[in-house]
């Protein structure tokens, strides 16, 4: 039997509970793409004008460490300080009304969104890696696990998006955070 409610709309706390729908996350997440594609962007023409100079990396493990210094560090950086700021969320999670907080649902600490973005964004680090191992000719098993990987991991995590109640990502149960659709001003 189901009882209907008669308080009204749904306190903070039971939207907390709740956590954003799929789509909401993934739509926050197509809007923080341009922050990335800015970034990749940015990576492209500088690794244009190293080899213009002779600069560019000549090694696997070169281009690997540029495609760190210049695409993942900023990023994982960006995403971690919005994710701690007062507003609780990046540029995407805002447009779309949602917050990053810890399991006690408090603004997340610098070093816990740190441990996020490491979480998130290591699956790509470690996927570059792979493709500029293979990009030299390698065929080794290792480089082809470290290929295959990073896809499981996504595949997991977007799997634990859709399954858990409220919805949590793998980055966000290892950080002990989660994304809320954040509370009305009002």
């Amino acid at each position: 039997m189901s009882t209907v409610s008669t308080q009204g709309p749904a306190s903070q706390d039971e939207r907390a509970d709740q956590g954003p729908t799929l789509g909401r996350r993934l739509l926050a997440a197509i809007l923080d793409l341009r922050i990335i594609l800015f970034w990749i962007a940015f990576t492209t023409v500088a690794g244009f004008a190293l080899a213009r100079l002779g600069a560019a990396p000549t090694s696997p493990a070169g281009w690997d460490a540029y495609a760190f210094l210049t695409l993942i560090l900023p990023v994982g950086l960006t995403f971690a300080f919005a994710d701690a700021s007062p507003r609780r969320g990046t540029w995407g999670k805002r447009r779309q009304g949602l917050q990053v907080v810890s399991h006690h649902g408090q603004r997340i600490t610098l070093a816990r969104s740190l441990l996020r973005q490491a979480v998130k964004l290591g699956p790509w680090q470690v996927a570059h890696t792979a493709v500029f191992q293979l990009f030299a000719g390698s065929t080794s098993v290792l480089s082809w696990v470290l290929a295959i990987t990073p896809q499981a991991l996504v595949l997991a995590s977007v799997t634990l998006v859709i399954v858990l109640r409220p919805p949590r990502a793998l980055h966000d149960l290892i950080a002990r955070t989660r994304v809320i659709v954040a509370p009305d001003p009002s």
